[in-house]
């Protein structure tokens, strides 16, 4: 829909969204009962995250798309892309998570949002 103004000519265009994106961006990290950081590569946390979904739905789990997006071995910080309609299922299996090679850990979920961008800063870790 393209509509004017009345003093020039210049065009805008309005885009109205009807429905959820297609995909759901998750930020969580892998949190250890020490509170202690592991070198957990990103592969791990992909075979983790891979194997959670696929202990909780099975078989049909396995055909649930999730992508790490970006991976900070520092901190065990994932940013995850999954389907609108997946996020729920995704976001139970991490919560059910409960150990890593035999430790005891837990994903927390930071931050979740349709568009990517927003995740680039969390508002709680700002200095006024």
């Amino acid at each position: 829909m393209t509509e004017t103004t009345g003093e020039k000519d210049t065009q805008y265009q309005r885009v109205v969204s009807k429905g959820p994106l297609p995909f759901q961006y998750i930020k969580v990290k892998l949190e250890f009962e020490d509170g202690q950081p592991r070198d957990v590569g990103e592969s791990q946390m992909k075979a983790l995250i891979s194997g959670m979904i696929k202990e909780i739905y099975g078989e049909v789990g396995c055909s649930l798309t999730s992508d790490v997006l970006k991976y900070s071995l520092k901190d065990c910080t994932a940013i995850l892309r999954v389907t609108h309609k997946n996020l729920v299922k995704v976001w139970s299996s991490l919560t059910l998570c409960s150990s890593f090679k035999g430790e005891p850990c837990a994903f927390r979920v930071l931050q979740t949002s349709p568009h990517l961008m927003a995740l680039a800063v969390n508002s709680r870790d700002l200095d006024f």
